[in-house]
């Protein structure tokens, strides 16, 4: 996001990209097919397509605090005001 949607780099951002395909069931992907009890239990390869997207934003959001701070909010909002151009 910083360098396709800003344009400037003025702001860092990032984006997650998940077509919702793959099986997280399959594998040695226990973070997903465990039950997660800091989320009373939830097993979120039980929520289908958008399970790694919702478990990235969920425990790093809480564990990291990983949410774009506002100005840099504002200032990719201005880069892709002007993507056409």
């Amino acid at each position: 996001a910083t360098k396709y949607l800003g344009g400037h780099g003025t702001a860092v951002a990032g984006v997650i990209v998940d077509s919702g395909t793959f099986d997280w069931t399959q594998g040695r992907h226990t973070n997903f097919t465990t039950p997660d009890p800091s989320y009373h239990g939830v097993t979120f390869a039980d929520l289908g397509a958008p399970a790694y997207a919702l478990k990235a934003r969920v425990q790093l959001l809480r564990d990291l605090g990983t949410a774009v701070a506002p100005f840099n909010a504002f200032l990719i909002a201005q880069g892709i005001e002007t993507l056409s151009l």
